[in-house]
């Protein structure tokens, strides 16, 4: 079982390790002083590859909403499309998908902290990971695995998506109405969201307009 790094406050880490992590890194990377991100993975029917993962994740949007200004936290949830997936690159190697998605949290942090040096937002990133990429190869090659990458995405953005969605969504928005979900879906991923959407995802918080003036 591989160690956290310190994510929570306090500690200690409310969730054990994922069992059997095979990433270079834990499921949750908090090296970063301007964000910190979860990894949630998906198999090819849709299923989590371990609910931990989600557990984690829910965890670690509380813990910055304890150190948080009034409990507002940005939690800004991704999913990635065809010809990626959850793999970081070696290091020195040109950046994948998921050290792209740090570059823009990071920019994202940068600006919590330049509007309000003394207590930035906090700033939660959700990788949802899945098999987009299942070819190697030149890349003409890859093209011949569209149909079945777009029916997989069809099959993530299923009810165990949409619940784990949701279930970012209402956390996020526990106890502060000035927090904010950023939903991000890119190529295929967008298609995940669509039908994660479609199967329920809440869109719309009542609590926010009985609370906007008349």
């Amino acid at each position: 079982m591989r160690t956290q790094p310190d994510c929570f406050v306090p500690p200690p880490d409310p969730v054990p390790g994922v069992p059997g992590e095979q990433r270079q890194f834990p499921s949750l990377d908090c090296r970063s002083t301007l964000y910190k991100t979860g990894f949630i993975e998906f198999h090819e029917d849709g299923s989590a590859v371990d609910p931990a993962q989600e557990h984690k994740v829910l965890a670690l949007i509380e813990s910055e909403k304890r150190r948080a200004p009034g409990g507002k936290v940005i939690t800004f949830l991704y999913v990635h499309g065809w010809k990626n997936n959850g793999d970081q690159a070696a290091p020195g190697a040109k950046p994948k998908d998921v050290e792209r998605f740090g570059t823009a949290l990071g920019e994202l942090g940068y600006r919590a902290r330049l509007a309000n040096p003394p207590n930035p937002v906090p700033v939660v990133g959700v990788y949802i990971g899945w098999r987009g990429k299942s070819l190697k190869g030149p890349g003409l090659f890859t093209f011949i695995s569209y149909w079945s990458r777009r029916n997989t995405a069809n099959r993530i953005g299923g009810t165990t998506l949409t619940a784990t969605i949701n279930n970012v969504i209402e956390r996020t928005n526990a106890g502060s109405l000035a927090s904010r979900v950023v939903l991000v879906g890119h190529s295929f991923g967008a298609r995940v969201l669509e039908h994660a959407i479609e199967n329920g995802v809440t869109l719309y918080d009542q609590r926010r307009s009985s609370a906007a003036p008349s």
